[in-house]
């Protein structure tokens, strides 16, 4: 065979970027490193589902596979209003080619005029399978007829058929004996055996129908193959759904597998160490992602501030330091904390509320200090959430730039080492028995495997909640030297408001005086 005429099969999607495709429009970048398993997550009318669409045209079928051939105009057929010309994704994906591994290869999928491009016998072989939420609709209602259903039955016995039984029975916490396959015609019905009583997806609930499906196409897929779910959540209730995402990921890490899936449940949120938090917001013409974020992070994009001002954290610890350091100040009543996750949804959060016209002058990002250290990794960023050259996006790019601070962080370090370190630091001699006894527990960790166990250990040791062992670690913390330099930045930002909080706060009466 000539290395042409070699196949390329497909095996990672690293990333995907939209320039264009139906209401997402400039979208930088969604991330699907890290996990097997990515969520997307965002309102209605956001493009959940439009990105599903593009992923499942990006491959065409293994050749001698009998795999359904996903093409774009099965989910972007032109019509009336729309032609869908001028769309354009670019994938980052590996790939083999022949023999040879290609690594982060940029490939860009476009519609210029009557036919998208690649064509589709020239894009990456790849199992790939589509679950929409047609799949919800009990079989009962699909058949649409009252007249008697007869079929004959046959079991399996196969491996895999086996592994499926089991998964089902761990999910839905039931005793399944068999999976069936009923023939009626041309038709056929998947089945099931549960103490005793054979059925068919014809006498099944919806729920119990779609996770059936569900689970077949995962355990049918072969290695590296891609599942696109639309609505994973949907039919399944609390328990069964973290059982179900169990399961799946331990398929997808044994048969390399990527899962993408939309879903508008918060709950899954809380999977977060099994699975890529996505979310999508649409600003003023263009599309942010928000990776690894909070939903009071989204929740600030779509609403209002409520207080004078606010700030904007990583996470639950830099909410602890800022709250302490407003507390200093006898500001905290007049500042409103937010969570946006990783780092790099600073960026993303402000643009989304320059974009949409909110004024940012009374908030700020505060970045911990281990990433985007520098100011010209500000400015590339910036650069990649405010796109153009205009005087519009760079007066965009300076108001986002100039609402975001970092912490005092020495280089090299991650803030729970640094904060650790603080806390070791500390004489005891004036301390409080609480506070001696939480420093005894910060004195006997040296080296954990991970940065986060440098606190995690102590609130784990001490029995409190999270937030409630951050604000006892930081309040400890304060007393260190190296404090005020630490909290440098923000302290004076927050003493730059204090005109905008008189201003802004309601005078009120003395008590007993005449109104």
């Amino acid at each position: 065979m000539a290395a042409a005429d070699a196949p390329r099969t497909g095996y990672a999607i690293h990333s995907l970027q939209i320039d264009c495709l139906k209401n997402l429009k400039d979208l930088d970048e969604i991330s699907f490193e890290d996990k097997p398993i990515t969520g997307i997550f965002g309102p209605n009318c956001c493009g959940k589902s439009t990105i599903l669409h593009a992923l499942a045209c990006c491959y065409q079928p293994p050749p001698g596979s009998s795999n359904h051939a996903y093409v774009f105009r099965e989910f972007f057929l032109p019509n009336t209003d729309a032609l869908w010309d001028g769309s354009r994704i670019t994938l980052t994906h590996s790939f083999r080619f022949g023999s040879v591994d290609i690594k982060e290869q940029e490939t860009v999928y476009e519609k210029k005029t009557l036919q998208w491009a690649p064509r589709r016998y020239k894009r990456p072989a790849r199992h790939v399978a589509y679950v929409g939420i047609g799949t919800c609709v009990p079989e009962i209602e699909r058949l649409g007829s009252s007249k008697k259903v007869n079929y004959t039955t046959s079991v399996r016995d196969d491996e895999i058929a086996r592994q499926l039984i089991k998964a089902l029975a761990r999910i839905l916490n039931r005793d399944y004996e068999e999976l069936c396959e009923h023939l009626s015609g041309n038709r056929k019905y998947r089945g099931l055996k549960s103490s005793g009583i054979r059925y068919s997806a014809l006498s099944m609930g919806a729920g119990e129908q779609r996770l059936l499906y569900l689970l077949e196409e995962v355990f049918t897929s072969p290695r590296q193959g891609l599942l696109l779910v639309d609505e994973l959540d949907l039919l399944l209730h609390g328990e069964a759904l973290e059982r179900f995402v169990n399961v799946v990921h331990e398929r997808a890490e044994k048969m390399k597998l990527q899962l993408v899936f939309t879903s508008h449940r918060e709950r899954l949120l809380e999977f977060r160490e099994l699975i890529n938090v996505r979310h999508i917001h649409n600003a003023d013409g263009k599309t942010c992602c928000l990776n690894e974020t909070s939903p009071d992070a989204l929740h600030r994009l779509t609403g209002k501030r409520l207080r004078p001002l606010e700030i904007l954290v990583e996470d639950d610890l830099a909410a602890a330091v800022v709250s302490k350091v407003a507390g200093q100040l006898g500001m905290k009543h007049h500042v409103e904390i937010t969570r946006f996750g990783a780092a790099i949804n600073a960026f993303t959060v402000l643009a989304g509320m320059i974009l949409k016209g909110d004024d940012v002058t009374n908030s700020l990002c505060v970045l911990d200090g281990d990433v985007y250290r520098t100011t010209t990794e500000k400015e590339d960023r910036a650069r990649h959430v405010v796109c153009g050259d205009s005087d519009e996006a760079e007066g965009q790019r300076t108001q986002l730039l100039g609402a975001i601070c970092d912490l005092n962080l020495p280089e090299g370090q991650q803030p729970e080492q640094y904060l650790h370190g603080l806390l070791i630091g500390l004489d005891d001699s004036e301390l409080g028995e609480e506070e001696k006894e939480l420093l005894a527990l910060a004195k006997e960790i040296h080296v954990p495997e991970d940065s986060h166990d440098y606190l995690g250990s102590i609130i784990e040791g001490l029995g409190y909640a999270r937030s409630e062992g951050f604000r006892a670690i930081v309040d400890l913390v304060a007393k260190s030297p190296e404090w005020d330099s630490y909290v440098k930045p923000v302290k004076e930002w927050l003493e730059s408001k204090k005109a905008v909080v008189l201003e802004q706060t309601p005078k009120t009466a003395p008590v007993g005086a005449a109104t």
